[in-house]
């Protein structure tokens, strides 16, 4: 399958979800990006990976929730080890 008509089938795909699940898909992100803000775990890498490959898919309200609590936990030195912070300094490009 062509990288666009995969892109399509996702997109539906995420609709499908979207319009069963309503809001709790965007709900479980802020809450995982919320739980691993500041952690010094895998769960870091993971939630930051997974955000970002989804960002076309959560609400724009949804990508400013996270990029406000990211900012917050910066202004705080809540970002956790390097690495980690520097994964979150890319999530928060990834959802401007």
């Amino acid at each position: 399958m062509s990288g666009t008509a995969e892109q399509a089938r996702r997109s539906r795909a995420v609709a499908v979800a979207r319009r069963a699940c309503g809001q709790d898909i965007d709900r479980l992100a802020v809450w995982a990006a919320r739980y691993a803000l500041g952690r010094r775990t895998y769960a870091v890498s993971d939630v930051t990976d997974v955000l970002a490959r989804h960002a076309a898919d959560l609400s724009p309200r949804t990508r400013l929730a996270i990029v406000r609590d990211i900012d917050e936990a910066e202004r705080d030195e809540r970002l956790g080890d390097p690495c980690d912070a520097e994964a979150w300094r890319m999530l928060r490009l990834v959802l401007r």
